[in-house]
């Protein structure tokens, strides 16, 4: 895309643009989205292919070819991506922990006030202290705004460490179906992002930990009908 311009020096090219821009081309496979795009040198000569080219011949007074001087580049994303935070934790609670979440890429979990989701959670608020049976407000988004992207949050896992997988868990959202019976979802007009809340709890093993929530997502194309994401709830029990 002519429009995206690169800047250079003697040893590098820099190009800063969003996953959707450029005429970036999108190619997915069953575990990954891999966005792939070229800067050309010259910004006045249109690459093109041609019939008078003669490749195997000494010389070529064909077209050049994208590939003959080009500067390829692409990024690979996983399609199921995970992100955890220290949650929240019982106003009865006499022991805290301070941390901060884990993610990868660009997907994160993000705690709000209320239904509305007009008010996030600033750092230095988690984890949020709750009373037993107090709605929890979690929004699940890929940053960066792709509008070429979908998200499904395929499983949520609520356990009193930081270990995704300990003993003792409880699970909220299992195989992108509401596994607990608080669970209610929340209207969103973005693909890229999944809202839904559930009514706080206490581990009987250990009631006066921090609650930590691990939660998995698919990631599929915004425009494919069939996908995961776009049949949601249609796909679970009733």
């Amino acid at each position: 895309d002519r429009g995206c311009g690169a800047e250079y020096n003697e040893t590098h090219v820099y190009i800063t643009t969003n996953l959707d821009q450029c005429k970036t081309k999108i190619t997915y496979t069953n575990t990954t989205a891999e966005y792939s795009n070229y800067i050309i040198p010259d910004i006045f000569w249109d690459p093109a292919n041609s019939s008078d080219a003669t490749p195997n011949a000494v010389i070529n007074r064909g077209t050049l070819q994208v590939e003959d001087t080009s500067l390829k580049f692409h990024c690979t994303y996983p399609l199921l991506s995970h992100d955890t935070i220290p949650a929240y934790a019982v106003k009865t609670s006499n022991f805290d922990i301070d941390g901060t979440g884990r993610r990868e890429i660009e997907f994160k979990i993000e705690l709000y006030h209320d239904a509305n989701y007009t008010q996030q959670l600033k750092k230095h608020e988690y984890p949020l202290r709750v009373d037993t049976g107090e709605r929890v407000y979690v929004k699940a988004v890929v940053h960066g705004d792709n509008s070429r992207m979908a998200v499904w949050v395929d499983r949520c896992v609520a356990t009193p460490n930081p270990d995704p997988e300990a003993v003792t868990k409880h699970n909220l959202i299992l195989n992108g179906c509401p596994s607990d019976e608080t669970i209610q979802y929340h209207n969103s007009t973005r693909k890229v992002e999944q809202r839904f809340s559930f009514e706080s709890f206490r581990f009987n093993s250990v009631p006066s930990a921090v609650v930590y929530l691990h939660c998995y997502i698919d990631v599929c194309r915004a425009d494919n009908e069939e996908s995961r994401c776009s049949k949601g709830l249609d796909l679970c029990p009733q």
